[in-house]
């Protein structure tokens, strides 16, 4: 079981197999936060952004983080955002005790460290 402030939130597995849609194909390394009979997948991306400041004509161009979350469970993905409201539906066969662990422990179901806990404990439940 993981509790809030484990050192095993600080190393991230990456694999690849998982064939979601045309961008995403099974030759794609998707990050694994979490594992087990759901698994929690992150699909990090970096995309340059062209802008202009106000008042200037040229062009510049930064990068972008880009982060989607995915759930994989009984073979099938579901992309997911990082809220309760998400996490209430994802993990709805098993919320009374996943809400209590979430109290208990004050997680914040808004953040990728607070999804890890909670799924990796809903995969021990």
């Amino acid at each position: 079981m993981l509790y809030p402030g484990s050192d095993t939130l600080n190393r991230l597995v990456f694999k690849n197999g998982y064939a979601l849609n045309e961008k995403i194909t099974a030759k794609t390394y998707l990050g694994v936060l979490a594992e087990g009979k759901m698994s929690f997948l992150k699909y990090a991306k970096k995309e340059i952004d062209d802008y202009t400041e106000y008042g200037d004509a040229t062009k510049y161009k930064r990068f972008e983080e880009v982060d989607r979350y995915f759930i994989f469970v009984n073979g099938d993905f579901r992309e997911t955002a990082l809220n309760k409201k998400s996490l209430q539906d994802v993990l709805a066969d098993k919320w009374i005790p996943v809400s209590e662990y979430v109290t208990k422990y004050k997680v914040d179901v808004k953040t990728e460290n607070g999804w890890t806990l909670v799924v990796s404990y809903y995969n021990t439940l």
